[in-house]
């Protein structure tokens, strides 16, 4: 890669105070005071004596304050046609460029800002493809305009976006086809089947037959396609509404403005171990449920449990309470265990159970928190997840349980699958130590955390 550099390397007092550079006093005592305190002249890199008429001493460009530095390389040359040119002389050659040529470059810088604009909230590649449909050029297009601005001064990208042939290109007409040709090949091209545009087309094409419909090549069809129907409606016929929701930026939570025990979130988790309970013949796989500080990410409290239920969620928020106090606010996932009228009766936002006006409140409705429910099959709306996933690493697989662990799902089982069962006190052990080590872990790396455990933030709030 070459390196920048102004056209003037080396600069005496005088004319650095004469270009008026940013972080730089305007005058030339105020250059040389400038000079004396970072002792300048103290480096035989950056300062020298002038060997020209009336001597003196003149400073190279790289000593100089950053800001000036950056004022200084963008003045440097900047390629507008194949040999580079200065900035003026780029302007120059764009006034003397005809009135439908310098639209043209409007246009692509009216398009270019489009995409800065929306860039923020889609992302880059999905806001050249929005931008590209509503201004009716290719993406391709697009991409090519963006490369063409890539480090130029925001004020200097009309040259650079303008056209550099004077040609007159010829106009192709569109390949003439019938809309009944088009309407059928999409038809069975959006289906959530996904069957693939070549197989679609030959099947368009021998229903054009028999019905005597103008058709154009395949390749033409593709192009009009996606002219025609925007990628994010073709995600959405093709493959549903959970591929489309993966095509725009997830939301980022902000934790920053939240203080400990503000808000809780709790949910069950089925371990991926076979477990010796008390009692049973047969080895099972326990739940555990657990509320975490949604703040500080710390595990408040936990129990376990054969099945998921409303009473191992009573005990668990009882031990939250007792040892933590209340929270004001609950997020809970959508089961029935949560939604249980013993644990949120009153609350008038469940989706479960009948709401009626003389439920008794239920345990946190009583207490007065503000219960939020979780987004159904979404498990990105609960923080929790984020723990849970660590804890099958951390814990379902911890070397205690060799032989026990199933695989989380029925494809991954590994090969010693079955050939152990834990005794349950030996599990709950472990638990109780792998929970107890993600919350003093250190190294924590979100946004309130810095480095220290989640047990340290939540103290510390």
């Amino acid at each position: 890669m070459t390196n920048l550099a102004p056209a003037q390397l080396w600069w005496t007092a005088q004319e650095l105070a004469d270009a008026r550079l940013p972080d730089l006093p305007r005058t030339m005592q105020g250059i040389d005071r400038w000079v004396a305190r970072v002792n300048l002249r103290g480096n035989p890199d950056v300062a020298r004596r002038r060997s020209g008429r009336g001597g003196g001493w003149e400073y190279h460009w790289s000593a100089l304050p950053l800001a000036a530095r950056k004022s200084l390389l963008a003045e440097a040359t900047v390629p507008v046609s194949p040999n580079a040119v200065s900035r003026g002389q780029a302007w120059e050659w764009f006034e003397a460029l005809p009135q439908s040529v310098q639209d043209k470059a409007r246009m692509r810088l009216r398009c270019v800002q489009a995409v800065e604009t929306l860039e923020g909230r889609l992302g880059r590649d999905l806001a050249v493809r929005e931008v590209a449909q509503i201004e009716t050029v290719s993406p391709r297009t697009l991409w090519n305009w963006l490369g063409l601005i890539e480090g130029v001064r925001m004020d200097d990208r009309l040259p650079h976006l303008a056209p550099k042939h004077r040609a007159v290109v010829r106009k192709v007409a569109r390949a003439e086809f019938d809309e009944a040709f088009f309407d059928w090949l999409k038809a069975d091209y959006l289906r959530l089947a996904g069957p693939s545009f070549s197989s679609c087309y030959r099947r368009a094409e021998r229903v054009a037959r028999s019905k005597e419909w103008q058709t154009a090549p395949e390749r033409t069809m593709r192009r009009y396609m996606d002219a025609r129907v925007s990628q994010p409606v073709q995600i959405l016929a093709r493959r549903g509404i959970d591929a489309l929701k993966r095509l725009y930026p997830a939301q980022v939570r902000d934790k920053t403005a939240l203080h400990a025990l503000e808000v809780v979130n709790g949910d069950f988790h089925r371990f991926d171990v076979f477990v010796r309970w008390p009692g049973i013949d047969t080895p099972v796989r326990p739940q555990m449920v657990a509320f975490q500080d949604v703040f500080s990410g710390r595990i408040l409290a936990w129990r376990l449990d054969l099945t998921a239920n409303s009473n191992a969620v009573l005990l668990c928020a009882g031990d939250m309470i007792e040892d933590w106090g209340i929270p004001e606010h609950v997020v809970l996932d959508n089961g029935r265990e949560f939604a249980a009228k013993m644990i949120t009766g009153g609350t008038q936002t469940r989706f479960r159970f009948k709401v009626r006006e003389d439920d008794i409140p239920g345990l946190f409705v009583a207490l007065g928190c503000e219960i939020h429910w979780a987004t159904p099959y979404a498990g990105q709306s609960k923080p929790i997840e984020r723990a849970f996933r660590d804890m099958c690493d951390a814990i379902a697989k911890d070397p205690r349980f060799d032989g026990a662990w199933t695989g989380n799902k029925p494809e991954a089982k590994p090969e010693d699958y079955g050939s152990r069962a834990v005794p349950f006190e030996d599990f709950l052990r472990v638990v109780a130590e792998g929970i107890e080590e993600h919350n003093l872990r250190q190294g924590r790396r979100s946004e309130v955390a810095w480095g220290r455990s989640f047990a340290e933030v939540f103290a510390e709030s």
